[in-house]
């Protein structure tokens, strides 16, 4: 019986150690340029199915068009589009939070590198692994400032 009690208080104090608040101060920090890379890409593909659905879709298409009702993902407002002729352009929001440090490279490697992917420079957009030249960027699209980061598509 003595043997059963000490068992008890053992893990009693095991598990009241294990979940003070100050168990995880060591841990790592999230990759926020990677989740943000990750958020833009999955607003990016909405975006893209609803464009194809809807071929006469232009200018910038509200997210409550596209985004599905009670999808796991969110209401973003982080990110703004245009679309013009089946090309889709996302972009950060004017006024919204800055972008952490890293978010291009980490745009750009979740676009695999693509040409499709990259900052606004003189309307086009420059990606520095892309040695092919520039995409450039749709007419009648709302300006964007040098170094803001877009990412392109040819929907149909």
């Amino acid at each position: 019986m003595w043997a059963l009690w000490i068992a008890v208080v053992a893990a009693a104090l095991i598990s009241f150690y294990a979940l003070l608040p100050n168990s995880n101060v060591n841990a790592v920090p999230p990759d926020m340029p990677a989740a943000l890379a990750g958020d833009m890409a999955s607003y990016r593909e909405q975006l893209e199915n609803y464009v194809f659905s809807h071929h006469t879709a232009g200018g910038a298409v509200p997210q409550s068009d596209f985004a599905h009702i009670g999808n796991w993902n969110y209401t973003s407002t982080r990110w703004q589009n245009y679309v013009n002729n089946g090309i889709v352009v996302v972009y950060p929001a004017a006024g919204g939070p800055p972008l952490p440090a890293g978010f291009l490279g980490a745009l750009l490697q979740q676009a695999g590198y693509s040409v499709e992917a990259g900052s606004v420079l003189n309307k086009q957009i420059v990606n520095p692994q892309n040695t092919g030249g520039n995409v450039v960027l749709p007419v009648g699209m709302p300006p964007l400032t040098d170094g803001t980061p877009v990412w392109i598509a040819q929907v149909f």
